[in-house]
């Protein structure tokens, strides 16, 4: 849970400068775009709160899961009466698997985080066609 909690805290970290620097690049680039920077820092300090207990319950949950993937590990194990920890990481094993998930989780809260940078990205680029 460490761990990922960590990982949530160094993709925060680094995109709230990432949309910083998006935000006052954007907002230099016309009158239009600086407003739309300005609701985007609105619907930010907004939904910041909410977004963040979101977030904050993954880890909880990621542990649950952690212990439901051992739980079952250890009862293929009683069944089988044969053990091999360095087996658990092996494609296939139940912590390679564990993994795959929780690196899929990270990836997916960092799509999410990403929406708003990408929206505002992308509202430049229409603004420069349009030019």
């Amino acid at each position: 849970q460490l761990f990922y909690v960590n990982h949530q805290r160094e993709i925060i970290f680094k995109l709230n400068k990432l949309r910083a620097d998006t935000r006052s690049s954007v907002s230099a680039h016309s009158v239009r775009l600086a407003q739309l920077v300005a609701l985007d820092t609105a619907l930010d300090a907004t939904l910041a709160v909410h977004t963040q207990k979101l977030f904050a319950g993954v880890p909880r949950l990621l542990g649950k899961r952690f212990q439901a993937l051992y739980q079952q590990h250890q009862q293929a194990v009683t069944d089988l009466q044969s053990d091999d920890p360095q087996l658990w990481g092996e494609p296939g094993g139940w912590l390679d698997q564990f993994n795959r998930e929780m690196q899929g989780l990270l990836l997916a809260e960092l799509e999410v985080r990403l929406e708003p940078i990408l929206g505002l990205v992308e509202a430049l680029n229409e603004e420069d066609d349009r030019s």
